[in-house]
């Protein structure tokens, strides 16, 4: 008579097929993580620059501007870090740093500038990481 159950076998086979499907999905959910948290620092580096054009409306230059005053409110910097370069009076660039620099973001630091000028730091194109 047969017992019902499963062989050491068959569990060694699901097994074995889970640790693929894992393999192959991680680094998948890994990327759409990154691009996530991409999207969110564009879209802080927009909302700082209008802030700052804001800010230059009323006293006509860039001077006297502070990252943190720029800042919206309750914005994460978990992933990302904010600076401002090159402030003059006329201009400015915005910078996006990544925070955990062993994930392999082809993108690297994200700029954005006082013409609206997009930029990248890593290897990727412009075009598709700031979309």
């Amino acid at each position: 008579m047969k017992k019902a159950g499963f062989t050491l076998i068959e569990l060694l086979i699901t097994l074995a097929i889970i640790v693929i499907l894992a393999a192959i999905a991680y680094p998948n959910y890994l990327s759409y993580l990154d691009k996530g948290y991409r999207t969110q620092a564009e879209q802080t580096l927009l909302l700082i620059s209008k802030n700052m054009e804001a800010y230059y409306n009323v006293h006509h230059e860039y001077t006297g501007i502070t990252i943190g005053s720029m800042l919206p409110p309750n914005t994460s910097t978990a992933h990302y870090t904010y600076e401002i370069e090159n402030l003059t009076a006329q201009q400015y660039q915005l910078m996006a740093i990544p925070n955990d620099a062993k994930r392999n973001d082809e993108c690297g630091t994200l700029s954005l500038n006082a013409l609206g000028e997009k930029g990248i730091s890593g290897i990727g194109n412009v075009l598709e990481c700031w979309s």
